[in-house]
């Protein structure tokens, strides 16, 4: 199972989640991803760059002289890591049996136009949100509506296990019920934690790693 963090985090963070994993008998990878953690990679594009969306191959490739890949093979993101997490199963040469995604948008751009509204109100929010939009291209060649987790979901059909917190305020979980909607996968579940949010979905009371991890067992 190979492990990616959230935005502003880092591969340790997902320690006490591998160790769930690991005792169902997963051998589990954890990553830092671009510009995080102990990554010398200075910019992050959210996945749209050629090497981000190969990111995980290369990672795999360099495991494959420790530990054989000859089993099936699961994903696993949160947020950021969500994101990442569909772009390297949908170009991976690797086969991947399941992914497993946690409080994941769909579409950046509603992610940052929802957060400025939130804070702004709606009139403000949605004119710092155009000119964020507009900066980013203009300097950093990126532009949000091109990370849009969504439509790479309509050509996934591995199984896929969703979880979201009602209570995110920064990902809303109707953006994560919408990319669930999106996966071409007939073998499908999306889980609402009716007390998660954005920073607790982890350690709320729920099933989420027996669930998930029935889950997993249950696509081997």
């Amino acid at each position: 199972m190979v492990l990616l963090h959230g935005k502003n985090g880092r591969k340790e963070d997902l320690l006490p989640v591998a160790e769930r994993y690991i005792a169902l008998g997963f051998t589990c990878l954890l990553i830092d991803l671009p510009c995080h953690g102990e990554s010398k990679i200075e910019t992050l594009y959210y996945g749209t760059k050629d090497y981000e969306q190969h990111y995980v191959d290369e990672v795999l490739e360099d495991a494959s002289q420790y530990i054989s890949l000859d089993k099936p093979l699961a994903m696993w993101g949160i947020s950021l890591g969500g994101a990442f997490a569909i772009r390297n199963v949908a170009h991976s040469k690797y086969s991947f049996d399941s992914m497993i995604l946690v409080s994941t948008f769909d579409r950046l751009d509603h992610v940052l136009k929802g957060k400025s509204i939130n804070l702004f109100g709606k009139t403000l929010g949605i004119l710092l949100y155009e000119g964020l939009d507009k900066s980013l291209a203009l300097f950093y060649d990126f532009e949000p509506h091109f990370v849009n987790s969504a439509q790479i979901a309509e050509e996934l059909e591995l199984p896929i296990y969703m979880v979201h917190g009602k209570r995110d305020e920064l990902i809303g979980y109707k953006q994560g019920q919408n990319l669930f909607e999106h996966f071409a996968s007939t073998t499908k579940t999306f889980y609402l934690d009716e007390d998660g949010n954005h920073h607790n979905i982890l350690i709320t009371k729920h099933q989420f790693y027996k669930e998930s991890g029935l889950f997993l067992f249950g696509t081997i």
